[in-house]
């Protein structure tokens, strides 16, 4: 499934509009309490859910948690490396 699809399924799933998405976006932000306005990241966050390869990884990485996401990556067949 693509990374597009994954998003998509999770807002409907949580009713979440971009706007919704971009709003708990800017919950995560936030710094020293202040959240920034909505209008700072709408674009941003409109462009990710259109078309997540296009867009820097802390961005995506951004929406998955305002989701209650998280993203986890897994290496098959490592192989031990040991210094020398």
């Amino acid at each position: 499934m693509a990374m597009k699809d994954v998003i998509e399924n999770r807002m409907k799933q949580l009713g979440f509009s971009e706007y919704r998405v971009t709003k708990e976006v800017c919950q995560l932000r936030a710094q020293d309490g202040e959240v920034p306005p909505i209008t700072k990241y709408h674009s941003s966050i409109r462009q990710a859910i259109d078309k997540p390869e296009n867009v820097k990884f802390y961005i995506i990485e951004d929406i998955v948690k305002a989701m209650g996401g998280e993203i986890v990556i897994r290496w098959h067949n490592i192989e031990e490396v040991k210094a020398t």
